[in-house]
């Protein structure tokens, strides 16, 4: 019984960490694919003509575009956490201070709110 309700704790752990990344991770699973499936193809094409010398040249750009892949990725995700910190702190910040209006229609008078055009 304890081993379900750990086991369903951790589950629900990795849900919750997993869901908000899914898009990102995908699109990162989708482009590394990408990469190496136009790769694959394009030592296929190689293999056709005699071109053997571009093999190498290949090989890297393919492994310096997925580190760059990663490295986009995981920098986006840094300044993604970031700006949700920051926009946190502006709604405290905003909770807090009462002096602040929430609509500038509290700025209108009722006849200007009333007009039709």
């Amino acid at each position: 019984m304890v081993k379900f309700f750990v086991k369903q704790f951790l589950y629900g752990r990795v849900y919750l960490w997993f869901k908000p990344k899914i898009y990102g991770l995908l699109f990162l699973i989708l482009a590394i694919s990408s990469i190496f499936y136009l790769h694959n193809e394009y030592l296929t094409y190689l293999e056709i003509n005699t071109y053997n010398y571009l093999v190498g040249i290949s090989f890297i750009i393919k492994n310096l575009s997925i580190i760059l892949l990663v490295i986009g990725y995981f920098a986006f995700q840094y300044f993604l956490n970031k700006s949700k910190d920051k926009i946190e702190e502006f709604e405290k910040m905003i909770i807090e201070d009462k002096n602040c209006v929430s609509s500038l229609d509290q700025f209108l008078e009722l006849d200007e709110l009333n007009r039709s055009d």
